[in-house]
């Protein structure tokens, strides 16, 4: 057998959002998440709904499985830049490893852009 799960994906609409660099089974690397997230600028952040957390964070991150955690407690991008320990405790996110990895992307998120031009 090849090895495929029949069963996957679990989710209709899977692909839809989906860039081509982010295909799934191409693993990015910490590194390439944390260029990503570096890159967002959290006032557009802030205006995204609890699906573009789910597409944009959670899936870019590679946390899927959290997604329904995050979808059942309206987590918008408002939400997710307020999001501290506790808040992913009582979101059922049990493992400790996950949630520090989750609250270390969360502030490379928050981190306050500062424009090329300024760096010289």
């Amino acid at each position: 057998s090849s090895g495929i799960n029949a069963e996957w994906p679990l989710r209709p609409g899977y692909f839809e959002n989906m860039t081509v660099d982010s295909q799934p089974g191409s693993h990015s690397s910490t590194k390439e998440i944390e260029e990503y997230l570096v890159q967002l600028d959290p006032s557009e952040i802030s205006k995204w709904t609890a699906d573009e957390v789910c597409s944009q964070f959670l899936e870019r991150i590679q946390f899927s499985y959290l997604i329904e955690n995050f979808k059942v407690n309206n987590i918008s991008g408002k939400v997710l830049l307020m999001i501290e320990e506790r808040n992913l405790i009582e979101m059922g996110v049990s493992v400790i490893g996950d949630r520090l990895m989750i609250l270390s992307y969360l502030k490379l998120l928050k981190k306050k852009k500062v424009p090329p031009s300024t760096l010289r």
